[in-house]
């Protein structure tokens, strides 16, 4: 989602910064009587992620707004989150929607089922597209009937471990590797506590508190686990069994003494990178995002913090280490100048390789792309040689699975689960059945039998 989805929305303060660093026309809703330059617009609605992403979509937006042979130029509009579904409803209601809109990889095929957003393979070629794109995302987001309506600019997994190495030598512990378990986390994460009488000054581990937290981060856990996605193939049923293990594994860990009961920053899960880099906790759970936050905006911490793929549950578990998510770009259903918007994500997402990869870059190589040709250049360059984050997201890849396509309702009904089980200490059996017959509501009052979305 991604949140991957995935998540990394930063706020009011941000999007204020956003503003002022992009220069945006006034959203049109492809109204062709605006105009940059000489040429007609066409509207696209982001949602501001890092400070690197805003800087890449500005420059190319702009180096698109000059190519001579395009009839189109783009507008481009950043919305924060909090008013996201609120101000495209609105659009929408007034056939005022913007003609490329950005939504993570489970959101655009739910936006699909809905038909809201229109096929791209009458405007990009997708025969090309798919042979270029890594097996796990071709198949993730292309339709049962052969249609795909989102591209994806990149992939981040769900959930890494980071840590912080000089806090882990004091306690004399060695580094985590990828065979951890979570009992041995645990282990870790109270030798790595600090205590001043009952006051915590700092704590071994976070990881997520919150109900929508444990809806994406534990979908790696259930592929561990059960090996099946929430719903069954034809979205008639929930298909829950063996998640009892995910619940226990998420009261284990916040039974522990070593794990923060609550996020320890209030900027939401996805800007918790603070946590770990300000040294209020010692290990961190969190996306592989942050490590572009913390080679930009906190360079001071970058040889201190080492990281590694999360624990699994247990011994048994298979080795789903993450599921991997990224943004995509679609046009809207309703959109009366399809084949520009279309041309635009052919250009941006489709064409030649070298332009996606000084993305990657000023990221860090915290992201990999869904795109051979493109990792292909990054696995060539100096950098992508001889970064150990950008080699261990493609180590993962290809025991991976990318983020659930079923609606997010669905997740949130086990996350609030999870969350039930951690903090009212209701039985995991009981908040499991209640999510069972929640999913079994929601998927028939919404009449979803049957349209699965591949």
């Amino acid at each position: 989602m991604n949140k991957i989805l995935k998540k990394i929305i930063i706020g009011v303060s941000f999007v204020s910064f956003v503003t002022s660093v992009v220069a945006c026309a006034p959203n049109n809703g492809g109204d062709s009587e605006i105009k940059i330059g000489d040429k007609p617009t066409i509207t696209m609605w982001l949602q501001p992620t890092e400070t690197y992403d805003v800087v890449w979509w500005r420059n190319n937006v702009n180096k698109y707004n000059k190519l001579k042979d395009r009839e189109y130029a783009v507008t481009l509009n950043w919305v924060d989150k909090g008013v996201w579904d609120e101000r495209l409803a609105a659009a929408r209601d007034n056939d005022n929607a913007p003609d490329l809109i950005g939504y993570p990889i489970s959101g655009a095929a739910q936006q699909a089922t809905e038909g809201l957003v229109a096929p791209l393979n009458d405007y990009v070629d997708i025969a090309k597209l798919t042979q270029d794109l890594e097996p796990v995302v071709a198949e993730n987001i292309t339709a049962k009937d052969g249609k795909v309506y989102g591209v994806p600019k990149y992939l981040e997994p769900s959930a890494l471990l980071f840590y912080n190495k000089d806090m882990l030598n004091d306690a004399g512990l060695e580094e985590p590797t990828g065979d951890m378990t979570i009992d041995q986390l645990i282990d870790y994460a109270e030798k790595l506590t600090v205590k001043n009488g009952s006051r915590v000054n700092r704590y071994g581990l976070q990881v997520a508190s919150a109900q929508d937290e444990y809806a994406w981060v534990s979908w790696a856990l259930q592929y561990q686990v059960a090996d099946h996605e929430t719903l069954n193939e034809d979205w008639s049923a929930a298909n829950i069994g063996g998640y009892d293990k995910v619940a226990q594994a998420w009261k284990k860990l916040h039974d522990s003494y070593g794990v923060a009961e609550q996020t320890l920053t209030d900027g939401g899960y996805s800007d918790d990178y603070a946590a770990i880099f300000s040294e209020h906790c010692a290990m961190q759970m969190c996306g592989s995002w942050i490590y572009g936050t913390l080679v930009n905006e906190y360079p001071e911490m970058k040889d201190k913090i080492g990281f590694t793929t999360f624990p699994l549950l247990d011994d048994s578990a298979q080795d789903v280490y993450a599921t991997f998510g990224g943004w995509s770009l679609c046009i809207d259903a309703g959109s009366k100048y399809k084949e520009a918007a279309g041309d635009f994500i052919e250009w941006i997402y489709c064409g030649d390789p070298e332009m996606l990869v000084d993305y990657f870059e000023a990221g860090e190589y915290c992201k990999i792309s869904p795109r051979k040709s493109v990792n292909a250049l990054l696995k060539q360059s100096d950098g992508g040689k001889n970064s150990e984050m950008f080699n261990l997201l493609n180590d993962m890849l290809p025991t991976s699975k990318c983020e659930p396509v079923y609606p997010w309702m669905v997740s949130l009904y086990l996350g609030q689960a999870y969350q039930r089980v951690v903090l009212n200490q209701q039985s995991i059996d009981a908040a499991l059945s209640q999510a069972q017959g929640e999913i079994n509501k929601y998927l028939s009052d919404n009449r979803l039998a049957g349209k699965n979305f591949n």
